[in-house]
């Protein structure tokens, strides 16, 4: 009697879990139904009001069509397979061996065969050396004038390429 006791005292926790998954499948059963006549009464409403329903539940089929005319003969099927071979029939006599025949002469050599087809191309090489840095190029035509009040200065310029002399209007 104790070792029920221990036993149900044990498990109590494994009991009351399960009790509780069941009421909870209950209770989802019971939820889906609930839901699905509430889908088939807004459906007849919105029908009732002369719209149509997005979704609706899946209606009740129709009566049976009268049938259709046969259709055309299909194509001969494929024929059998072979029947089962018969047996075997009664041995003959053996009959006498022959002389071997002489070897004959070797045949010509074949003709080459064509070229075979050239290799898919290998991979890419790495990428060259850098070449030397070229000359600078002829000066542009000169800008044009500065504004009345301003004067140009000669400057020197930072770009891309380093420091390059330039032509601005400062301010008289």
């Amino acid at each position: 009697m104790a070792e029920r006791v221990r036993f149900a005292r044990r498990n109590l926790g494994v009991f009351l879990l399960v009790g509780a998954f069941l009421l909870l499948g209950a209770w989802a059963v019971a939820s889906v139904q609930e839901l699905q006549h509430d889908n088939r009464m807004l459906s007849q409403q919105v029908e009732r009001l002369g719209g149509v329903p997005l979704k609706s539940p899946k209606p009740e089929p129709g009566p049976s069509g009268s049938p259709g005319s046969p259709g055309t003969p299909g194509t001969p099927g494929t024929p059998g397979a072979p029947g089962a071979s018969g047996r075997p029939g009664v041995s003959g006599a053996p009959g006498a061996s022959g002389a071997p025949g002489k070897a004959g002469p070797s045949g010509a050599a074949g003709a080459a065969g064509q070229p075979g087809k050239d290799g898919s191309q290998g991979p890419q090489g790495p990428p060259g050396v850098q070449g030397p840095k070229g000359d600078p190029g002829p000066s542009g035509p000169a800008g044009p004038a500065c504004p009345d009040g301003y004067h140009v200065v000669t400057t020197t310029v930072v770009t891309q390429d380093g420091p390059q002399p330039a032509a601005v209007c400062a301010k008289d």
